[in-house]
């Protein structure tokens, strides 16, 4: 369903455009033979549909914003930060997508590679807080084995049982996500006609989604920490601070290009992860959602500055319409997050409602070690000074001693020896010769 918004405009500057989307349509991570395509890639991947979603999401942004004469005609790495998860589907999405932004020619060295920066798995907080951090999963095994969830299992046993007959395989809890991927697929291509098949489709979904609201409770600052504090820190405190900054100090100065001097100012960041990530955020910002969002949907916040004072406006681009006839501000839905007076949200306001969500990255080792409580290390820590005291201080103290104890021992020695000399010399062997 395609929800009719359009966008609230202000006269005002605009300063960044932020956009968290999640990947294009990808084939099963295990397929359960429902929908298949011969020329799908490999489980996991993303297909040629999911490649188009995402070239037409990039495109469709580009050509909103140059209407607004805010997107830059040419890539430049000092305007552009495209940033994905550890995963070839949300890689390859992130390409497709910045392909759709630039046209033959307008990309680096005139060619359609662009830099994407991405984290080992085993680094990867961002994007997977829940599944690295150790209490998060501490948390949904114990919810596993609690009564709601043995209960909320049970009744959707009727469900599973019609999934297993129309897959002509077991659906159980452990592989209904599979199940709800493959359904997924075919709604989206309007293959999904028949009542009982719709039905099948809703409580999958259903089941993931009422999973995920059971196990995190987004009333709870600490339970918010660590499934999303560092994505919320990093993109709407870290860059939106630094960005305004900028602003206030190039404004003020003469650091600008002379031939376009707004492109100095314009900043454009792409974020490809996953649905948990949009449904974590709408669901912090007070935007209970009812479905899984959907493949490319994504979630895009502008920076603006009136009168020097910055403030935010949030949307939530629920659904990329292949059909070019269908603009995409017709998809984009303002969101007013909780704490906000209106849509058109003072960035202070903003940061003051959600800083204590909000992890920064100078306290990652304190979300690890306080708040995830870490336990087996996935990456080594960083050295940090000895807890009793300064390192400028407690290094110089050891030298100090060390000195001292091999001066003591070196004293001990030689008066030894000389009190053995006072008392007649040493003992010679005799000589051989007599």
């Amino acid at each position: 369903m395609i929800l009719i918004h359009l966008p609230v405009f202000c006269l005002c500057e605009l300063v960044s455009v932020t956009t968290l989307a999640r990947h294009g349509e990808r084939t099963s991570i295990i397929p359960l033979g429902i929908y298949t395509d011969p020329q799908d890639p490999q489980p996991g991947h993303l297909t040629e549909l999911g490649l188009q979603m995402q070239y037409v999401l990039g495109k469709r942004i580009r050509d909103h914003y140059i209407k607004q004469n805010f997107f830059p005609e040419k890539y430049n790495s000092n305007n552009f930060y495209i940033r994905a998860s550890p995963f070839p589907r949300t890689q390859q999405s992130a390409q497709a997508h910045v392909i759709g932004y630039f046209r033959d020619g307008t990309g680096p060295d005139n060619i359609h590679t662009f830099p994407i920066q991405t984290d080992l798995y085993e680094e990867e907080w961002l994007f997977t807080a829940h599944d690295a951090c150790p209490r998060s999963l501490e948390n949904k095994r114990l919810f596993k084995e609690s009564t709601k969830y043995t209960e909320f299992m049970a009744s959707l046993k009727p469900d599973f049982e019609e999934a297993s007959a129309y897959f002509k395989t077991e659906i159980n809890e452990s592989n209904y996500h599979d199940a709800n991927d493959e359904l997924e697929r075919k709604a989206y291509r309007g293959l999904i006609t028949d009542e009982a098949e719709k039905k099948i489709a809703k409580a999958m979904n259903a089941a993931k989604m009422n999973t995920w609201f059971h196990q995190f409770d987004f009333e709870n600052n600490v339970t918010v920490k660590m499934v999303a504090g560092i994505l919320l820190g990093e993109l709407f405190y870290e860059n939106l601070n630094r960005d305004v900054s900028d602003y206030q100090h190039k404004t003020k100065t003469s650091d600008i290009n002379a031939e376009n001097p707004n492109d100095a100012l314009r900043k454009v960041r792409l974020y490809l992860g996953h649905d948990i990530n949009t449904w974590n955020l709408l669901n912090i910002f007070g935007n209970r959602t009812t479905h899984i969002p959907d493949y490319a949907s994504s979630i895009i916040t502008e920076l603006h500055v009136e009168n020097n004072e910055p403030f935010i406006q949030i949307y939530y681009v629920e659904e990329v319409p292949i059909d070019q006839s269908i603009s995409l501000e017709k998809t984009w839905v303002p969101i007013t997050p909780k704490g906000c007076p209106a849509h058109k949200c003072p960035l202070g306001t903003f940061q003051e409602q959600y800083r204590n969500y909000s992890v920064y990255k100078d306290k990652i080792l304190e979300w690890r070690e306080d708040i995830c409580q870490f336990k087996d290390f996935l990456v080594p820590l960083p050295k940090t000074s000895y807890k009793g005291g300064p390192t400028n201080v407690i290094l110089p103290l050891f030298t100090i001693l060390a000195i001292l104890f091999v001066a003591v021992v070196l004293i001990t020695i030689l008066t030894c020896c000389s009190k053995r000399q006072r008392k007649g010399g040493y003992q010679t062997l005799p000589d051989s010769s007599e």
